[in-house]
């Protein structure tokens, strides 16, 4: 390659006859890469690309879903409308892109064999696995899985295969949720029958005792106003270690059941120590038949309430445990494609042309620059 001394400053005409003088290299240098660009792009075996489209159930499986609202009514007549919820659950992608369906692809699919990989380590093959699939959320709300392959119809295989391993990774999970809230709300369920058992042998007795027939008009109001209140603390406390135990302690929900909790029993040791509420007293220090019935006749309201609350969820709970359902629909099905996807070799080619004219004129440039550095710094030594 020819270079020749310049000064430290090209204008336009220098430069010009730069690369004019250094063409041949220019050009010989561009042709050898794209060549061997076009050489790789050429060997690339032919990828296809299959596509499955799908959507999650309008309405949610989940077996919390409802609980959020399931004592907005009464709060409301209580003051505590202020509080609020923010509810989030996972989305698909968290199944979409686990760990547990991409070993599952590699098994069912040979990928060791099929990548010729036999020797690699897992984690080599489960990146290879990465590069070839894709799982995207559209704007429109649907899931996209895009699977590469070297054979089109395996390709639209793995996309729907792998969709299927979603629904029953998504259905294990349901389960498992569903078994915890059953068991959780069986031992509660049945503390509460236990409950409401003691509470009414002993309502009988003292009503038999002390002859009352019926309580007064005022006592069923406040009984059932007070019952009210007790049996939202209670149903706050069940959901409050319910989501603790599910989800944790830092999560949102569980902390808002925390905060409904403690403003339940303030409310409650209010109406209990305050006068007010029922009179100019407190129902701690009203005394007499009447008030020790309200009190027993208050504790079997509040169970009731509580049970009659609880047992929707647990039914639900039950059948959710037991239930085969699909989680995702799928809207387009994966279909071998007609063409390949990649490797794009027009864009490898004239990449890799663009590219290296580009970086051939960089070269010649910055080795005519050397040399008249190295000229210019040999002068400078011989004037010392």
């Amino acid at each position: 390659m020819n270079t020749e001394k310049t000064p430290n400053n090209f204008d336009g005409m220098q430069l010009t006859a730069l690369l004019f003088k250094n063409k041949v290299f220019i050009i010989i240098f561009t042709m050898v890469a794209t060549a061997v660009a076009s050489l790789i792009a050429f060997l690339k075996p032919d990828e296809y690309m299959a596509t499955v489209s799908v959507v999650p159930p309008k309405v949610s499986s989940s077996v919390f879903e409802g609980v959020l609202g399931n004592i907005s009514s009464t709060l409301r007549d209580i003051g505590l409308t202020k509080l609020g919820t923010q509810s989030e659950g996972y989305t698909f992608m968290v199944i979409l892109t686990s760990r547990t369906l991409i070993d599952s692809m590699i098994k069912i699919f040979d990928l060791p064999r099929r990548y010729n990989m036999i020797d690699k380590s897992m984690v080599d093959i489960r990146k290879e696995f990465i590069e070839n699939y894709e799982v995207s959320i559209e704007k429109a709300g649907n899931y996209t899985v895009t699977i590469w392959d070297r054979d089109k119809d395996t390709a639209a295989l793995m996309a729907n295969t792998f969709i299927r391993l979603a629904n029953q990774k998504a259905m294990e999970l349901s389960q498992q949720e569903a078994k915890v809230t059953r068991e959780y709300l069986e031992e509660r369920f049945n503390s509460i029958d236990s409950a409401l058992a003691v509470l009414s042998d002993s309502l009988g007795k003292f009503a038999g005792s002390k002859m009352i027939i019926a309580p007064l008009e005022q006592a069923q109001a406040i009984s059932s106003a007070i019952s009210d209140v007790k049996a939202k603390l209670i149903e706050s406390e069940i959901y409050y270690e319910l989501f603790k135990k599910t989800y944790g302690s830092v999560d949102p929900i569980t902390d808002y059941y925390k905060n409904l909790k403690l403003e339940l029993s303030k409310q409650l040791n209010e109406i209990q120590f305050k006068p007010g509420f029922a009179g100019n007293f407190t129902i701690k220090e009203a005394a007499g038949i009447g008030i020790s019935y309200i009190k027993l006749y208050t504790e079997i309201e509040t169970y009731s309430k509580v049970k009659a609350a609880l047992f929707p969820m647990l039914e639900k709970a039950r059948l959710d445990e037991r239930r085969n359902a699909q989680f995702l629909f799928v809207v387009d099905e994966a279909v071998p494609p007609d063409k390949k996807d990649r490797p794009k070799r027009s864009i490898i080619i004239g990449g890799t042309a663009v590219g290296s004219f580009v970086f051939s004129i960089f070269l010649v440039i910055a080795i005519n620059r050397y040399k008249i550095f190295k000229t210019q710094y040999a002068e400078a030594q011989e004037g010392i």
